[in-house]
């Protein structure tokens, strides 16, 4: 599994934005595919739709496999293992929910999605911030 499928995976959802997006921007809507994703399995659970909550789950799995697969494990130091950690914590979570209709299972996935979410949410605001600053002090950059 690599990135590019990952990314392949939510660009049915949401294909243009996808395109355009800076990387903290397609990171954040990588989340939210899957959290979107997880909520349609656990519908899909409650449904009985035995098919359409492996396809979601399958789906949230890719998400979080090329989330795993772009880490930078050489330089991201602790940071990136902890990533890596709870990525394959998550993918084992859904492994068993899959296995068994947990929808707990599905729930608490969804929760840690939501925190990294969050905190790339904040990374994003603070990125589009800091080039509204850039255009709005007229810094033009090559000139004296």
């Amino acid at each position: 599994m690599n990135y590019q499928s990952g990314v392949n995976q939510y660009k049915q959802v949401n294909a243009q934005s996808m395109q355009t997006a800076a990387p903290q921007e397609v990171v954040r809507l990588l989340l939210g595919g899957a959290i979107d994703k997880l909520a349609s399995a656990k519908g899909a659970i409650e449904r009985g739709e035995f098919l359409q909550k492996q396809q979601n789950i399958r789906g949230a799995r890719q998400i979080i496999d090329a989330l795993k697969s772009a880490l930078n494990m050489d330089e991201g130091g602790d940071v990136s293992q902890n990533l890596d950690d709870l990525y394959d914590y998550m993918a084992r979570c859904l492994f068993d929910a899959n296995k068994s209709d947990n929808t707990a299972l599905l729930d608490e996935v969804c929760t840690l999605l939501a925190e990294l979410k969050s905190g790339w949410d904040e990374v994003c605001v603070k990125s589009a911030g800091d080039n509204a600053e850039i255009a709005q002090g007229g810094v033009v950059l090559g000139t004296a």
